[in-house]
């Protein structure tokens, strides 16, 4: 770890020593609570991470369900009211505002 006015930190990112602050980048607040996580980032890592986040916001919901899915941040979508899968037919049903199910998705904190 690198001591940056008595304050040692590594790159969230690299894990490279931390000499020259880069970014301190922090994550969105809980829906209960107040605790964010904060990452430290390295000059090096910086530009990445920036274009990284640029890319982001370019997504549709269904692009940033699918990259968080793939990263296993969330897992499979599921009916909220009955506790199952989403079936292909309760999925055309909810579209067209036909069914009282409630689409959802368990997020993974792992």
């Amino acid at each position: 770890m690198s001591d940056i006015e008595g304050v040692k930190v590594d790159c969230r990112r690299c894990g490279r020593p931390i000499s020259t602050p880069g970014a301190l980048a922090f994550s969105p607040p809980p829906l209960h609570g107040d605790i964010v996580t904060k990452y430290h980032v390295c000059v090096l890592c910086w530009p990445d991470m920036l274009r990284w986040l640029d890319g982001l916001s370019t997504l549709t919901a269904e692009q940033w369900f699918d990259l968080g899915q793939g990263k296993g941040y969330v897992g499979e979508g599921f009916c909220a009211m009955h506790d199952m899968p989403l079936t292909e037919e309760e999925a055309v049903l909810w579209e067209a505002g036909e069914d009282r199910c409630i689409p959802a998705v368990r997020i993974n904190l792992d």
